[in-house]
């Protein structure tokens, strides 16, 4: 066999090998990083292909600065562990040349790796008719022709203008394989109603007390352990993290968090529900910064790119500083942040989830609180106007139910308006679709042997 071997810093990092008939093997557990990672260290540019052997073809024609990603491209969710691993020899390039295959999941890969990267300094290179790949251009056309396209590459296209020749590859795809799926959460009535896509806003609201932060972190922690999201997460409503956190870990795992009975998180499990968390969730320190509109969206660029999250949680709105400039109206305010908000979650590809309070609610007949809209969002219609999905959670008290309400739908795909009853489990913070048990799903996936090893036995947490 082959091998190709993974140095970062001179140090022998990991080992690929191929056999005969193409089959890959890597050392196991050994951190995954990209090949050929110390050629770009000190150079402002460099070029990404997706595999060693389109690396190696490069090499071959004098071109000495690119990496090839460790383990191929797919059709679905890239996981780019090797740029979480390999980030820092990045932050100072100027200019990145992608090379992956010109195939469905080359393409895929691309559009992940440009939207952690930054498509601001990304670039494209444009394969011959025939071929997919640098090596097939390096062995169809010779090494000039290898060179002259990696030399001339075409920008990623960022601007406001759209024409056919700039879309017509998307649209391509759409025709043979079909628009990016929403996903579930794993509720059977609310799944119907509502789908969660990437490059779309939810507005959550509803009154203090009501459980809208409480939902919304059901909703992370089955998008993170259904899909693999990760989540940038400001958060002024649930202070100090710690405790965030801890709510998060009773959310995923099914346990009670504090108390010392038997319902009480086991120390084994405990350690794996930290370890969820770790990877999948990552808080503003609100301690120690001053945060505004802009400033949070500046981090979650820097969060996209380091760690490539696909949710930005905003909790509340009315915790967030904002400063309305002298002569401008609330509306006209909120419509630009609103907007800022738009261009951040569509050119990062990320689904922006934004909590915020309504107005003080007046009282029906009967004396209970009526029930807001997504118009009765203080501040501004423009809340309703300019977002993709509106929920609003209601809790009656007697019975003890928590109405979950989605108000609005842009995509059809997506679902449709409705109501979904929810009951809710005050130790753990989960919530249940009325009727359904709570049951503690971590049992399913990870099991312990009397020697206290933890076994995992199924690779999705079965909500």
């Amino acid at each position: 066999c082959i091998c190709f071997n993974y140095f970062r810093g001179g140090k022998l990092v990991n080992v690929k090998y191929r056999d005969a008939t193409k089959a890959f093997k890597m050392v196991k557990d050994a951190e995954l990083i990209f090949y050929n990672i110390d050629s770009i260290k000190e150079s402002e540019y460099c070029g990404i292909c997706e595999g060693e052997m389109d690396c190696l073809s490069y090499m071959e024609s004098d071109i000495f600065t690119v990496v090839s990603v460790p383990n191929g491209a797919s059709k679905g969710a890239n996981n780019l562990k090797y740029l979480d691993n390999c980030i820092d020899y990045f932050t100072n390039k100027k200019k990145i040349i992608l090379s992956t295959d010109n195939d469905a999941a080359g393409i895929a890969l691309r559009e992940e790796l440009a939207r952690r990267l930054g498509k601001d300094r990304c670039w494209m290179v444009e394969y011959p008719q025939g071929c997919k790949d640098a090596n097939d251009v390096l062995v169809m056309f010779g090494r000039e022709k290898l060179k002259d396209i990696y030399n001339n590459p075409v920008p990623y296209p960022i601007t406001g203008i759209l024409n056919f020749d700039d879309a017509e590859s998307m649209l391509d795809e759409f025709f043979t394989n079909g628009y990016e799926q929403p996903v579930g959460i794993g509720y059977t009535d609310f799944d119907k109603h509502l789908r969660f896509a990437l490059r779309e806003m939810t507005l959550i609201t509803g009154c203090t007390g009501h459980g809208k932060s409480s939902w919304m972190d059901n909703v992370a922690v089955r998008l993170a352990a259904m899909h693999g999201w990760k989540f940038g997460v400001y958060s002024g409503e649930t202070l100090p993290t710690q405790l965030h956190m801890a709510n998060l870990i009773s959310i995923f795992s099914g346990y009670k968090f504090f108390g010392h009975d038997a319902d009480k998180l086991p120390l084994a499990y405990y350690q794996i529900c930290k370890e969820f968390i770790k990877e999948h969730f990552f808080f503003f320190d609100l301690k120690e910064s001053e945060f505004n509109v802009d400033s949070v969206i500046e981090a979650g660029k820097q969060l996209v790119m380091k760690y490539g999250i696909r949710g930005f949680i905003v909790d509340n709105w009315s915790t967030l500083e904002y400063k309305i400039p002298v002569g401008m109206s609330e509306t006209k305010y909120v419509g630009e942040v609103m907007n800022k908000f738009r261009v951040f979650r569509n050119f990062y590809n990320v689904h922006f989830f934004l909590l915020a309070h309504p107005t003080k609610m007046g009282k029906d007949k009967s004396g209970k609180t009526e029930v807001p809209t997504l118009y009765s969002v203080s501040g501004s219609a423009n809340f309703a106007n300019l977002t993709d999905n509106g929920i609003c959670v209601y809790r009656t008290f007697d019975p003890p139910i928590n109405e979950v309400s989605i108000l609005k739908v842009r995509h059809r795909f997506n679902g449709m308006v409705g109501h979904v009853p929810f009951e809710y489990d005050t130790p753990t913070g989960r919530m249940a679709e009325q009727g359904m048990p709570f049951e503690k799903q971590i049992h399913e996936v990870y099991q312990i042997t009397n020697d206290g090893e933890i076994i995992k036995r199924d690779k999705t947490v079965p909500f």
